[in-house]
Protein backbone atom coordinates (compact mmCIF):
# COMPACT_ATOMS: atom_id res chain seq x y z
CA UNK A 1 0.00 0.00 0.00
CA UNK A 2 2.83 2.54 1.00
CA UNK A 3 4.41 1.56 -2.46
CA UNK A 4 1.16 2.43 -4.58
CA UNK A 5 0.88 5.39 -2.48
CA UNK A 6 4.41 6.51 -3.46
CA UNK A 7 3.97 6.39 -6.84
CA UNK A 8 0.55 7.95 -6.91
CA UNK A 9 2.40 11.06 -5.40
CA UNK A 10 5.42 10.70 -8.54
CA UNK A 11 2.82 10.62 -10.76
CA UNK A 12 0.73 13.32 -9.46
CA UNK A 13 3.71 15.46 -9.70
CA UNK A 14 4.85 14.07 -13.28
CA UNK A 15 1.27 15.50 -14.27
CA UNK A 16 1.53 18.91 -12.94
CA UNK A 17 5.06 19.29 -14.30
CA UNK A 18 4.36 18.45 -17.65
CA UNK A 19 0.82 20.29 -17.38
CA UNK A 20 3.38 23.70 -16.34
CA UNK A 21 5.32 23.11 -18.82
CA UNK A 22 2.50 22.71 -21.64
CA UNK A 23 1.32 26.37 -19.91
CA UNK A 24 4.74 28.04 -20.33
CA UNK A 25 5.25 26.92 -23.83
CA UNK A 26 5.59 29.28 -26.43
CA UNK A 27 2.30 28.89 -29.10
CA UNK A 28 3.00 26.98 -32.21
CA UNK A 29 1.33 28.77 -34.48
CA UNK A 30 1.08 32.57 -34.84
CA UNK A 31 -1.33 34.71 -37.07
CA UNK A 32 0.07 36.33 -40.20
CA UNK A 33 -0.32 39.88 -40.10
CA UNK A 34 2.80 40.75 -43.21
CA UNK A 35 2.03 43.51 -45.25
CA UNK A 36 0.36 43.09 -48.55
CA UNK A 37 2.87 43.26 -51.54
CA UNK A 38 1.48 46.21 -53.92
CA UNK A 39 0.40 43.70 -56.82
CA UNK A 40 -2.42 42.18 -53.92
CA UNK A 41 -2.77 45.84 -52.81
CA UNK A 42 -4.51 46.20 -56.15
CA UNK A 43 -6.11 42.42 -56.01
CA UNK A 44 -7.66 43.21 -52.97
CA UNK A 45 -9.24 47.12 -53.41
CA UNK A 46 -10.72 45.24 -56.84
CA UNK A 47 -12.54 42.70 -54.65
CA UNK A 48 -13.39 45.40 -52.17
CA UNK A 49 -14.86 47.77 -54.70
CA UNK A 50 -16.83 44.92 -56.44
CA UNK A 51 -18.39 44.23 -52.33
CA UNK A 52 -19.33 47.60 -51.66
CA UNK A 53 -20.76 48.87 -55.05
CA UNK A 54 -23.43 46.84 -54.31
CA UNK A 55 -23.71 46.46 -58.39
CA UNK A 56 -22.84 42.51 -58.65
CA UNK A 57 -24.91 39.65 -58.92
CA UNK A 58 -25.69 38.10 -55.80
CA UNK A 59 -23.19 34.94 -55.84
CA UNK A 60 -20.45 37.69 -57.57
CA UNK A 61 -19.77 38.80 -54.28
CA UNK A 62 -19.79 35.58 -52.46
CA UNK A 63 -16.68 34.97 -55.47
CA UNK A 64 -14.87 38.28 -54.36
CA UNK A 65 -15.10 36.98 -50.78
CA UNK A 66 -13.33 33.98 -51.18
CA UNK A 67 -10.74 35.42 -53.26
CA UNK A 68 -10.09 37.38 -50.34
CA UNK A 69 -10.06 34.56 -47.94
CA UNK A 70 -8.68 32.43 -50.20
CA UNK A 71 -5.65 34.63 -51.04
CA UNK A 72 -5.21 35.91 -47.37
CA UNK A 73 -5.56 39.27 -48.11
CA UNK A 74 -6.89 40.06 -45.21
CA UNK A 75 -3.95 39.37 -43.32
CA UNK A 76 -3.09 42.92 -42.44
CA UNK A 77 -5.99 42.46 -39.95
CA UNK A 78 -4.82 39.50 -38.27
CA UNK A 79 -7.82 37.18 -39.01
CA UNK A 80 -10.70 36.84 -41.81
CA UNK A 81 -13.69 37.30 -39.79
CA UNK A 82 -12.02 40.60 -38.20
CA UNK A 83 -11.44 41.91 -41.41
CA UNK A 84 -14.89 41.37 -42.29
CA UNK A 85 -16.28 43.01 -38.98
CA UNK A 86 -13.37 45.57 -39.24
CA UNK A 87 -13.24 46.67 -42.73
CA UNK A 88 -16.09 45.33 -44.66
CA UNK A 89 -18.42 45.29 -41.81
CA UNK A 90 -19.91 42.44 -42.49
CA UNK A 91 -20.83 39.55 -39.94
CA UNK A 92 -18.93 36.52 -40.83
CA UNK A 93 -22.35 34.21 -40.90
CA UNK A 94 -23.55 36.95 -43.83
CA UNK A 95 -20.24 36.42 -45.53
CA UNK A 96 -20.00 32.53 -44.88
CA UNK A 97 -23.61 32.62 -46.79
CA UNK A 98 -22.32 34.44 -49.91
CA UNK A 99 -19.73 32.30 -49.83
CA UNK A 100 -21.47 29.56 -49.88
CA UNK A 101 -23.57 30.52 -52.64
CA UNK A 102 -20.90 31.17 -54.55
CA UNK A 103 -19.40 28.00 -54.49
CA UNK A 104 -22.93 26.11 -55.75
CA UNK A 105 -23.33 28.52 -58.39
CA UNK A 106 -19.89 27.72 -59.32
CA UNK A 107 -20.70 24.17 -59.80
CA UNK A 108 -24.35 25.03 -61.31
CA UNK A 109 -23.63 27.54 -64.00
CA UNK A 110 -21.67 25.49 -66.29
CA UNK A 111 -24.82 23.52 -66.67
CA UNK A 112 -27.43 25.85 -67.76
CA UNK A 113 -31.17 25.61 -68.09
CA UNK A 114 -33.02 26.78 -65.03
CA UNK A 115 -30.77 28.54 -62.78
CA UNK A 116 -31.07 30.00 -59.00
CA UNK A 117 -31.47 33.60 -59.14
CA UNK A 118 -31.08 34.11 -55.85
CA UNK A 119 -29.35 33.63 -52.52
CA UNK A 120 -32.66 32.37 -50.98
CA UNK A 121 -33.40 29.28 -53.27
CA UNK A 122 -29.83 28.55 -52.31
CA UNK A 123 -30.28 28.47 -48.55
CA UNK A 124 -31.53 25.13 -48.42
CA UNK A 125 -28.90 23.26 -49.28
CA UNK A 126 -26.61 24.88 -46.55
CA UNK A 127 -29.84 24.36 -44.01
CA UNK A 128 -29.98 20.49 -45.03
CA UNK A 129 -26.18 20.20 -45.46
CA UNK A 130 -26.59 19.06 -49.30
CA UNK A 131 -22.83 17.65 -50.01
CA UNK A 132 -20.92 19.53 -53.02
CA UNK A 133 -21.16 16.09 -55.08
CA UNK A 134 -25.04 16.45 -55.05
CA UNK A 135 -25.60 19.90 -55.59
CA UNK A 136 -26.05 19.28 -59.65
CA UNK A 137 -28.51 16.33 -59.08
CA UNK A 138 -30.19 18.01 -56.35
CA UNK A 139 -31.05 21.28 -58.49
CA UNK A 140 -32.11 19.20 -61.46
CA UNK A 141 -34.36 17.07 -59.20
CA UNK A 142 -35.72 20.58 -57.81
CA UNK A 143 -36.58 22.05 -61.30
CA UNK A 144 -37.81 19.01 -62.88
CA UNK A 145 -40.12 18.37 -59.89
CA UNK A 146 -41.22 22.07 -59.24
CA UNK A 147 -42.14 22.25 -63.18
CA UNK A 148 -43.35 25.88 -63.20
CA UNK A 149 -44.25 26.65 -60.15
CA UNK A 150 -42.48 29.55 -58.47
CA UNK A 151 -38.97 28.59 -56.80
CA UNK A 152 -39.53 29.68 -53.51
CA UNK A 153 -36.94 29.11 -50.16
CA UNK A 154 -39.89 26.38 -48.81
CA UNK A 155 -41.20 24.79 -52.15
CA UNK A 156 -37.23 23.44 -52.33
CA UNK A 157 -36.84 22.31 -48.95
CA UNK A 158 -39.87 20.49 -49.52
CA UNK A 159 -38.82 18.96 -52.80
CA UNK A 160 -35.30 18.17 -51.36
CA UNK A 161 -37.06 16.70 -48.29
CA UNK A 162 -39.31 14.31 -50.24
CA UNK A 163 -36.22 13.18 -52.44
CA UNK A 164 -35.17 12.08 -49.04
CA UNK A 165 -38.05 10.25 -48.57
CA UNK A 166 -38.82 13.12 -44.92
CA UNK A 167 -40.95 15.31 -44.34
CA UNK A 168 -39.94 19.11 -43.80
CA UNK A 169 -40.33 19.58 -40.02
CA UNK A 170 -43.25 22.05 -39.33
CA UNK A 171 -44.90 22.30 -36.16
CA UNK A 172 -47.54 20.43 -34.93
CA UNK A 173 -50.77 22.09 -33.60
CA UNK A 174 -53.14 20.83 -31.52
CA UNK A 175 -57.02 20.51 -32.41
CA UNK A 176 -59.31 23.11 -30.08
CA UNK A 177 -61.22 19.45 -28.96
CA UNK A 178 -57.59 17.84 -27.75
CA UNK A 179 -56.58 20.81 -25.81
CA UNK A 180 -60.01 20.93 -24.56
CA UNK A 181 -59.97 17.36 -23.19
CA UNK A 182 -56.33 17.68 -21.52
CA UNK A 183 -57.74 20.87 -19.55
CA UNK A 184 -61.12 18.41 -18.82
CA UNK A 185 -58.72 15.32 -17.58
CA UNK A 186 -56.16 18.48 -15.58
CA UNK A 187 -59.90 19.49 -13.65
CA UNK A 188 -60.65 16.09 -13.13
CA UNK A 189 -57.36 14.81 -11.44
CA UNK A 190 -56.78 18.43 -9.85
CA UNK A 191 -53.44 18.66 -11.57
CA UNK A 192 -54.00 22.27 -12.54
CA UNK A 193 -50.17 23.01 -12.76
CA UNK A 194 -50.81 23.19 -16.68
CA UNK A 195 -53.94 25.02 -17.20
CA UNK A 196 -52.85 28.69 -17.91
CA UNK A 197 -50.84 27.43 -20.73
CA UNK A 198 -53.59 25.32 -21.98
CA UNK A 199 -55.98 27.77 -21.85
CA UNK A 200 -53.99 30.65 -23.39
CA UNK A 201 -53.40 28.09 -26.49
CA UNK A 202 -57.38 27.66 -26.52
CA UNK A 203 -57.22 31.43 -26.59
CA UNK A 204 -55.30 31.23 -29.55
CA UNK A 205 -57.12 28.73 -31.13
CA UNK A 206 -60.31 30.59 -30.69
CA UNK A 207 -58.91 33.88 -31.85
CA UNK A 208 -58.07 32.42 -35.26
CA UNK A 209 -61.47 30.84 -35.95
CA UNK A 210 -62.97 34.04 -35.26
CA UNK A 211 -64.75 32.99 -32.11
CA UNK A 212 -63.24 34.73 -29.55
Amino acid sequence: MKKLKQLAVVISEEAKAAESEKDSAPAQTKTDTSKLNAAEKLELEKHEVAITKGNKSFFELGDALNAINKSRLYREYGTYPKYLSDKLLMSPASAYRHMFVAEVMAVLSPEGGTLPQNEFQLRPFAVLNIKPDEWKATWKHVVKKAKKKPLTALLITTLICMKRGAKPNAPKKKPVLTLVAEARKQLDTGKTTGMKSLLKKLEDKLKALNLA
